[in-house]
C-alpha cells in the first residue's frame, strides 16, 4: 500500500515539474520573440536565472521580465548616444541586479509593491544636467531591484 502511495506521489511530482517546465518554456519563447535589436536587452527569467552582459556603444534600453527568478544585467561597458533611454521591468517574486557605469544618472520611476528598488552606488551628479541617462520603469511585486556600478 505504501509503495503505491509513494509511486503516485513521485509521478505527481514529475508531472507537475514537467508542466511548470513546459509552461515556462512557452512563456519564455513568447517573450523572447520580441526583437528589440542588438543594442537592447530582452531578459526573461521564469523559475530560473539569467546573466546578461552588454557592451553596446549605442544602448537603447529594453525589457526585463522576472517571475520567481533572477536577472543580473551588466551594462558597465555600455554607452548611450541619445539619453534618456528606458529599461522596463516587470518583476514578481524575483530579483534584478543592474550594473551601470559610474557616471550614469539613473531615474527610478518604477512602482514597487511590497518590494524594494535601491540605487546602491551613492551617486552624486557631477554637473547641473538634470536629464537622466537611464530611466527604470515598470513594477516590482514581492521582489527587489539593486543598481550597482
Amino acid at each position: 500500500m505504501k509503495r503505491r502511495q509513494i509511486r503516485r506521489t513521485l509521478i505527481g511530482l514529475v508531472l507537475s515539474q514537467l508542466i511548470v517546465w513546459l509552461v515556462g518554456r512557452a512563456v519564455r519563447r513568447h517573450f523572447l520573440n520580441e526583437d528589440l535589436g542588438k543594442d537592447s536587452v530582452n531578459a526573461v527569467a521564469i523559475f530560473g536565472g539569467e546573466i546578461t552582459r552588454l557592451d553596446s556603444k549605442n544602448f537603447t534600453g529594453g525589457i526585463i521580465r522576472v517571475v520567481f527568478g533572477g536577472v543580473e544585467l551588466d551594462l558597465s561597458e555600455c554607452e548611450i548616444s541619445d539619453p534618456p533611454i528606458e529599461l522596463e521591468m516587470k518583476v514578481i517574486f524575483g530579483g534584478v541586479k543592474i550594473t551601470v557605469p559610474d557616471a550614469w544618472r539613473v531615474d527610478i520611476r518604477a512602482i514597487s509593491v511590497l518590494s524594494g528598488i535601491q540605487d546602491a552606488r551613492g551617486y552624486s551628479p557631477s554637473s547641473g544636467d538634470d536629464i537622466p541617462d537611464l530611466v527604470l520603469t515598470g513594477r516590482t511585486t514581492f521582489g527587489g531591484v539593486l543598481i550597482t556600478s
